[in-house]
């Protein structure tokens, strides 16, 4: 899991491949971003939220304004679909060296 800081701005990203493995553009593609609050956003591609970078490559921002565990979650659907994850912890400050 990642450590970051409150007012970091973190990418986070995501590759979308066909059945052989070659980076495909979905039909549709949703992250869910699930905040140490509680608070669940969707954001989506079709909402020009989530940002191609290039063929089946995406990513987004995301602002943490809050310390705690974030996860996010990945889906899609169309020629590329598939679905992934992952976690990092937000704290009020870098750890001591």
């Amino acid at each position: 899991m990642a450590d970051y800081i409150i007012g970091d701005l973190v990418r986070v990203y995501a590759d979308f491949t066909d059945i052989d493995g070659t980076l495909t553009d979905p039909t549709e593609i949703n992250l869910s971003i699930l905040y140490p609050d509680g608070t669940e956003v969707i954001v989506t591609y079709a909402g020009g939220e989530i940002i191609r970078s290039g063929v089946g490559m995406y990513y987004y921002d995301i602002d943490l304004t809050l310390a705690g565990i974030y996860k996010t979650y990945w889906w899609s659907e169309g020629p590329a679909q598939g679905a992934g994850h992952d976690v990092f912890h937000v704290t009020t400050e870098y750890p001591a060296t």
